[in-house]
């Protein structure tokens, strides 16, 4: 399991296209987010440079979306 220093874990939810990273210890929530975007993250060679990149300041889930667990 590759680590990162700021990424403590990652949680998706394929059904709902729902993610929940945590991040120095705060968990953030991604709503509307596409599998392969959770595919490419698992395997980045960085996960802090891929979630900057490619999952920070998207997928808001103020815009819907939240799964009704």
């Amino acid at each position: 399991s590759k680590s990162s220093s700021f990424v403590g874990g990652s949680w998706y939810d394929n059904k709902n296209s729902y993610l929940i990273i945590n991040l120095n210890g705060t968990n953030y929530h991604y709503c509307s987010m596409p599998i392969e975007v959770w595919k490419q993250f698992k395997s980045a060679s960085s996960l802090g440079k891929f979630y900057n990149s490619r999952i920070k300041d998207q997928y808001d889930c103020r815009l819907g979306g939240v799964p009704e667990y």
